[in-house]
């Protein structure tokens, strides 16, 4: 708080609970402040209420400023981090910022992250301008990104591709999961098909994409490179 100071004034200030109350902080008459500023320690999370006048010389009082509050939030609740499949999960819903040892993740802001490279990562999470402690760390290890000629079971082509990547695979049967995810590790398409599956990525910019295709059996992860 903030008291904007006049010459030759003394100021006197509680500081309450509630409306009206000076349960917090009482200063009335028996100390007189002199600077323009005041301030609080330790206070606990929620709303105080506060309010100050003046005192010149003559020990004239002024009639007590019209009451003003603000208000205290707490620490977030720290989250919890558990990798799921391929994908890592923070127990609080919202609030949530990536990061790995090189810090913070630009982008990587949703419940859910989905790393596209080794590494060690973990979340924070921000509520009300205040910053939870970190959250426990993850050391992820990814499969290798491996490329059509690699793998037999998969065939994507074209790749590069503008917009459409047909997927053919050599399970007549079988149900193909696929996930998409972009460079910033965020799923962005996820669905399930068989044998052979037309990939559109149109609604997407240019860049670099990722290709998760899995079944019992088997998994691969491909990159994709949409001009």
């Amino acid at each position: 708080m903030t008291i904007q100071r006049t010459q030759c004034i003394t100021y006197e200030i509680y500081v309450g609970t509630a409306p009206g109350k000076c349960d917090v902080f009482s200063k009335v008459n028996s100390y007189k402040i002199r600077n323009n500023t005041f301030e609080l320690k330790n206070l606990i999370p929620g709303t105080y209420y506060w309010s100050v006048k003046a005192v010149d010389q003559a020990q004239t009082a002024s009639a007590w400023a019209p009451e003003q509050s603000f208000t205290i939030s707490g620490k977030p609740t720290t989250p919890v981090v558990s990798l799921i499949g391929n994908s890592l999960h923070s127990s609080v819903q919202s609030g949530n910022q990536w990061h790995d040892l090189n810090g913070s993740i630009a982008g990587a802001t949703a419940q859910e992250y989905t790393p596209i490279s080794n590494g060690t990562f973990y979340s924070v999470v921000t509520e009300n301008a205040c910053s939870s402690d970190t959250s426990n760390q993850i050391q992820f290890i990814f499969s290798k990104i491996i490329t059509t000629s690699e793998n037999e079971r998969f065939k994507i082509s074209p790749n590069p591709s503008k917009d459409i990547f047909h997927i053919h695979t050599n399970f007549p049967y079988e149900l193909i999961k696929y996930q998409v995810i972009n460079e910033l590790g965020k799923l962005i398409q996820e669905g399930q098909f068989s044998k052979t599956f037309n990939l559109n990525l149109t609604q997407f910019p240019s860049g670099i994409y990722f290709l998760k295709l899995d079944n019992t059996t088997v998994a691969a992860l491909f990159k994709l490179i949409k001009l």
